[in-house]
């Protein structure tokens, strides 16, 4: 009882002082974890009962499982792997894992070690690890955090995906949307002081006029923030289809606590590592293209707009080829090599590719996979090159025709 009530009396929100917001942020995250680990609080998405069955199953996962589920840690350290990643050529992703569970089990033998200062020490152990990685002398430019500018609309990143779960309203599975993430406001408002929010940053108006002029295609925006049940995501025009019931890693739910200035919310963070309850939870919302022009696409801009849609014969082909993944996905390990060449030269798809020099090498690697009972991504002659042709390929089955022109 003794350590929970230190707990609850010294964690209400972080009043020691901190370089910067991030580091406060996540001062307060890791606080909100070890009230869930102490029992003073319960995470939204379970019941006591459950938390101490998943704590009992995975007593060695646990500690790092549920302190990145509800920390930005995983995602900080990703995102100074990649940094790094973009430096130096020569390193690898698949290196992160072990080099971010340094970091977890450093942290983790702290908070176990009973030293009630744990979270004093989270940020000496991340830097420490981040100089093994990225020496001090090599400065991180802002341009390198841009994997492709064109994606980029003022305060908006935007990105291709196909729909999920909106067929009742008219948006079908193979339909393309745009899938688009908030910038953090307060920094773009450090670059351009006429910035005041969303609206005034000029970023809808931007993605609007993309959608027109490459992107016609697209048959609504979604978007997944705790922004989107806001009075914020319902003046952009969100209509939730979708809220969850759980707090997810990342900005998309701890933005929230993020005020314009780039400070943290110290009261609303308070009130929530209170009661564990939070004032907006992560919803997903959308908006039709229609109706998204509607709102924001310039003056200058409007007229007779055309909008596109797959071909027949392009559904058909996608379907197909959706079909074969998910069979292949699931039985890759029972099917036999007879059975796989059988199953690819079936598909018209597939004997299509086979037919190009690219897709003769891809067939083989294929065979070979499954001779060798592994995947092509294993093999040691596997070249990222013929990955690319292929996912290419499929790219380019993707034919458009205009179904309808609206006056704008």
């Amino acid at each position: 009882m003794e350590k929970i009530k230190n707990i609850i009396e010294n964690s209400l929100g972080s009043s020691k002082r901190f370089e910067n917001p991030k580091d406060e942020l996540m001062y307060d995250q890791f606080t909100y974890f070890e009230k869930i680990d102490n029992g003073v609080l319960v995470p939204l998405k379970y019941m006591i009962s459950e938390l101490k069955h998943i704590k009992e199953e995975n007593k060695e996962g646990y500690f790092v499982e549920f302190l990145c589920r509800y920390s930005n840690l995983r995602k900080e350290a990703l995102s100074r792997y990649e940094e790094k990643k973009k430096l130096e050529e020569n390193y690898d992703i698949k290196i992160f894992d072990e080099w971010f569970n340094n970091i977890c089990n450093e942290i983790g033998n702290d908070y176990k070690s009973g030293d009630k200062r744990w979270k004093d020490h989270i940020k000496d152990i991340f830097d420490s690890n981040l100089k093994k990685l990225i020496p001090e002398e090599k400065k991180i430019s802002d341009d390198l955090n841009i994997e492709n500018k064109k994606n980029i609309f003022g305060l908006i990143n935007a990105n291709l995906i196909f729909s999920d779960n909106l067929e009742k309203f008219g948006i079908g599975k193979n339909d393309e949307c745009l899938s688009i993430h908030f910038k953090e406001l307060s920094k773009q408002k450090n670059k351009d002081r006429s910035i005041q929010n969303i609206f005034s940053s000029g970023s809808l108006s931007k993605l609007a006029v993309s959608i027109v002029e490459e992107h016609p295609q697209v048959k609504a925006i979604i978007a997944k923030s705790w922004l989107v049940d806001s009075p914020i995501g319902r003046r952009i025009g969100f209509k939730v289809f979708r809220k969850y019931k759980s707090i997810m890693e990342g900005m998309g739910f701890w933005g929230q606590f993020i005020k314009e200035d780039g400070n943290i919310d110290q009261k609303r963070m308070q009130e929530f590592l209170e009661t564990g309850v939070p004032k907006y939870l992560p919803s997903e919302g959308f908006i039709k293209t229609e109706d998204f022009l509607k709102k924001y696409l310039p003056l200058e801009k409007r007229g007779l707009i055309e909008l596109k849609e797959l071909t027949e014969e392009s559904i058909k082909d996608l379907n197909s080829f959706e079909e074969l993944k998910n069979n292949l996905n699931k039985n890759w390990k029972e099917i036999s090599k007879e059975e796989l060449s059988l199953l690819l030269m079936n598909s018209h798809v597939i004997v299509n590719y086979v037919k190009t020099e690219k897709g003769k090498i891809w067939f083989s690697l294929m065979m070979r996979a499954k001779e060798l009972g592994t995947t092509p991504s294993k093999l040691d002659n596997f070249s990222k090159d013929i990955e690319k042709d292929f996912v290419d390929y499929i790219e380019n089955l993707k034919k458009y025709k205009i179904s309808k022109k609206i006056d704008i």
